[in-house]
């Protein structure tokens, strides 16, 4: 007979490839397999052949997609569920790295903060699945991997899958779900109707083993250990352990109740009662209610990969949007959540800046996505089926819609405010590009509001004119922008985000006191709604809500956390917007990327880096080394990779500026970056062994982004101001800055030849981006256009009589004749693919010195999405209890 391993290997051997046994536990076998499609480890996990016989496949498969729509920070997805050959398998993320058992048996008690912070984690991601309908019902250590040294659940909703699909049947099999030693008393006793608390009181039992080296009830076989769960009140962990603080012991105490309704209502309760010795909330009803499977859901989840039933529940929401604008009745109390997905060959990705926005009626919604070598807004009505490029649009970020709806504000790539009627036609300027605008307002009074951060809070009619200034910096504070207004009600007053050295704050503006007041928040890109809160975002991509005395400009009360993984830039700038008619819509998560070397043919090589938000590769002088920018807020920062298969290492930590831009010394020694650390966009190097803090190469008063160097060191040529204009000096000597290229278009990329001979940039004076070369000194003369149809992020071969540049998604070779006057003599695409533009200021890819690979940005397998939530305000009702 066939081995049971060796046929669910040939079973699956076309998706997954079998390396080994991981372990075994009650309800599946775990295996270490190769995902072959997208080349990259995973768990793959088989349920017992009894329980699956039991189950059944279909009834098995239909539960657990309930789960693939769960996404948090601290929760294992769901990657793929299937049958195969009569095995029922699902498959999960291989995390290298030990659990949380494996720590405990190591060390028995964990320091008292780390655990805490680790609980936290762990409740943050209960009290998202909770929100969204879903038990977990089997909380342990050994369902608790540390990645990176964070905690990430496993098997999230196995086991409600297993429970829905299997009901009473179950018995057959033996198989009791949940862990005697951290079971909730409803558990034990095989209450059907459990809800969100029973994962509470398992929490509460890991927090306990943390702390004291064993779980609240111990004993010598399973029968004991739950008699002690029903009958037994648990010793206090004060009295185990004396350094525990009281509140942390109250708290514990308190989530394992023998009841129920005596526990905390929601996990963030018992989160935040675990930070706050005053955070102990009275005893409520649940916030989520169990799952039931006989009455509908509050949420209606979609995702974008399934376009069929994407579109089914976007149709549903624009009969429910559109129906009850078109009759003038409130929007219906169902809370829905859905998935928008981007037209077929676009994509969502990271910008500087706020890029989605949605129209006050809630009606539609406008947000940034990329094509192959563009960048444009498209407009999406919530009652239509697709989305559509608003023409003349092309490099816009960060739009905004006026009070009616009927107009759309946004920033071009050279710098300029403009808007556009939402139904087409010319775009008119509003605001200059003196000031690096960073978000803005239209007001009812026609007047538009815009922030900066490079300055303060400007205003200016939308008719167009001059901006006058509302705040200024307090450089005594290191404030360095203000950004990201938002009106208050009645219209005398605004909130904004504060930029300044170490982090983003909230303010409030008044424009009776013309007064800045500081609202004591570590936050940003502030909203007010209607039930008397504000909505921000911090910088980890968590959003929030705190109860706000619109007259009085203050908080008045602690706030709330609503969400988990908003996209959220490194200027402080997040993808969030709400409608004043109670519509959400927020971009989830940052473009999971992959650093990777191609070659001309084609051939693409991983490099052994976890997928996350790349940017900008560039090869040492030697080709031994590879700089790049990490922008995942938690890592944000200048890293270097040594290509003989080191780890990577950080060289420069962003610690909340921009920092971006890298580029090798020509001794291949430093780093240049640029960065906002200091306020103004500036340049800095550092040595790359980190033997010294970064200094600034020069000083300008004028924002400076991208340098390239002679290869004597002893020249820099550099994009300074917006649009941006190109210029160049020396480093020693007689530093007086010369122009290169001053015009009203945008000049950037500066690109010097590896002989120091001649300098490539692109510009878009001709309407379009193209490449352009000149000798270097410029002579007044002799500038070529390299590229024919199109081309930006120039690139120089090692002997300087050739250059690369991007063209769509071509990469083109352009031959150079450099004796006798400047000529291209050959054009040729080398290879295509849909590699990261990053943020199309910048080149995002480099060609090693030998010319036969380059570094690129590849896409990785998870993408960002745009979800949008219907009657919103409903939700916020239930977690606040606001009327």
């Amino acid at each position: 007979m066939t081995d049971p391993i060796e046929r669910l290997a040939n079973a699956l051997a076309d998706r997954y490839k079998i390396e080994r046994e991981l372990g075994a536990g009650g309800m599946a076998t775990v295996y270490l397999a190769h995902d072959v499609k997208h080349d990259r480890k995973v768990a793959l996990k088989v349920l017992k052949p009894e329980l699956a016989a039991v189950i059944g496949a279909e009834r098995f498969l239909h539960e657990i997609k309930v789960t693939a729509h769960l996404q948090h920070p601290h929760i294992l997805p769901l990657f793929d569920s299937g049958e195969a050959d009569s095995f029922l398998f699902y498959v999960m993320p291989y995390i290298e790295g030990e659990s949380l058992r494996g720590r405990l048996e190591r060390e028995k008690q964990l320091p008292v903060e780390e655990a805490i912070q680790m609980a936290k984690a762990v409740a943050s991601a209960l009290d998202y699945a909770h929100r969204h309908n879903v038990i977990h019902r089997d909380i342990k250590p050994e369902n608790i991997l540390l990645h990176d040294g964070q905690p990430v659940v496993a098997d999230f909703g196995i086991a409600l899958a297993v429970s829905a699909a299997g009901g009473s049947r179950l018995t057959e099999t033996g198989l009791s779900l949940g862990t005697p030693h951290y079971m909730s008393p409803e558990q034990a006793t095989a209450d059907r109707d459990l809800d969100g608390r029973t994962d509470i009181y398992s929490l509460g039992c890991i927090l306990y083993e943390m702390l004291a080296s064993e779980p609240p009830h111990t004993g010598n076989t399973v029968q004991a250990i739950i008699a002690k769960v029903l009958t037994d009140e648990p010793r206090r962990l004060q009295l185990a352990r004396g350094s525990v603080p009281p509140h942390v012991d109250a708290a514990v105490h308190r989530a394992l109740a023998k009841l129920p309704a005596d526990r905390f209502a929601s996990a963030n309760q018992f989160a935040e009662a675990l930070t706050r010795p005053s955070a102990q909330p009275e005893v409520t009803a649940p916030s989520a209610a169990a799952p039931s499977r006989r009455a509908p859901a509050r949420h209606l989840s979609a995702s974008p990969v399934v376009v069929g039933a994407s579109t089914v529940v976007l149709l549903l929401a624009g009969f429910l949007v559109g129906g009850a604008l078109r009759s003038g009745s409130p929007a219906p109390a169902q809370v829905a959540k859905l998935a928008v997905p981007p037209p077929p060959g676009v994509r969502f990705s990271w910008n500087l800046g706020t890029d989605v926005a949605i129209a006050p009626d809630g009606s539609r919604l406008v947000f940034v996505a990329q094509t192959a070598g563009a960048q444009e807004l498209f407009l999406r009505s919530l009652d239509g089926l697709d989305a559509r490029p608003i023409p003349g649009t092309e490099d816009a970020s960060m739009p905004f819609f006026s009070p009616d709806g009927r107009w759309i504000a946004f920033r071009t790539a050279d710098g300029l405010m403009k808007k556009m009627a939402v139904e087409g036609g010319p775009a008119v300027i509003v605001a200059s590009g003196e000031q690096n605008w960073r978000g803005g307002y239209w007001g009812p009074d026609d007047v538009i509001v815009l922030g900066s951060t490079t300055a303060g809070l400007y205003a200016v009619s939308a008719a167009g004119g001059a901006a006058r200034p509302l705040t200024q910096l307090d450089t005594a504070a290191h404030e360095s922008g203000h950004g990201s207004p938002s009106l208050l009600p009645g219209g005398k007053a605004l909130v904004f985000t504060l930029w300044q050295a170490g982090g983003f704050q909230l303010a409030a503006y008044s424009f009776a006191t013309e007064h800045v007041t500081r609202l004591g928040l570590a936050g940003l890109n502030p909203h007010y709604v209607r039930s008397g809160h504000l909505v921000y975002t911090t910088d980890d991509g968590s959003a929030l809500i705190v109860p706000f005395d619109a007259a009085e400009l203050a908080t008045t009360g602690p706030p709330t956390p609503v969400l988990a993984g908003v996209s959220v830039s490194l200027d402080g700038s997040a993808d969030l917007a709400v409608s004043s008619n109670g519509t959400l819509v927020y971009l989830q998560g940052l473009s999971a990327t992959r650093l990777a070397i191609v070659r001309p043919g084609g051939a693409v090589e991983l490099l052994p880096l976890a997928p996350r938000s790349y940017a900008d590769p560039r090869f040492s002088p030697d080709g031994r080394q590879l700089v790049f920018e990490i922008r995942d807020p938690a890592m944000a920062g200048i890293w270097v990779l040594a290509l003989d298969g080191s780890a990577p290492r950080r060289v420069v930590l962003a610690g909340g500026s921009t920092t971006i831009y890298p580029q090798w010394t020509p001794d291949g020694r430093r780093v240049t970056f640029t960065s906002t650390r200091d306020g103004i966009f500036k340049l800095y190097v550092v040595p790359v062994d980190g033997s010294e803090e970064p200094q600034q190469l020069f000083n300008v008063s004028e924002p400076v982004l991208q340098v390239s160097w002679t290869p004597d060191g002893r020249w820099v040529a550099y994009r300074q101001g917006s649009p941006g204009d190109l210029w160049y000096r020396r480093l020693e000597g007689d530093t007086t800055a010369q122009v290169i290229a001053a015009t009203p278009a945008a000049e950037r990329m500066p690109a010097m030849s590896r002989d120091g001979q001649w300098l490539a940039y692109a510009s878009n004076e001709s309407g379009s981006d193209e490449v352009y070369v000149l000798p270097f000194p410029p002579q007044g003369s002799g500038r070529v256009q390299v590229s024919d149809q199109g081309g930006t992020q120039p690139v120089w071969v090692a002997d300087g009589r050739a250059l690369v540049y991007r063209s769509g998604n071509d990469f083109v070779r352009a031959e150079l004749r450099t004796v006798g006057g400047l000529a291209v003599t050959a054009r040729r695409v080398l290879m295509s693919g849909e590699f990261d533009w990053g943020t199309r200021l910048h080149a995002a890819y480099d060609l090693h010195p030998d010319e036969e690979q380059f570094a690129v940005v590849a896409p990785g397998d998870d993408r960002p999405e745009l979800m949008v939530v219907l009657n919103w305000f409903e939700e916020l009702k239930e977690r606040v209890g606001n009327e």
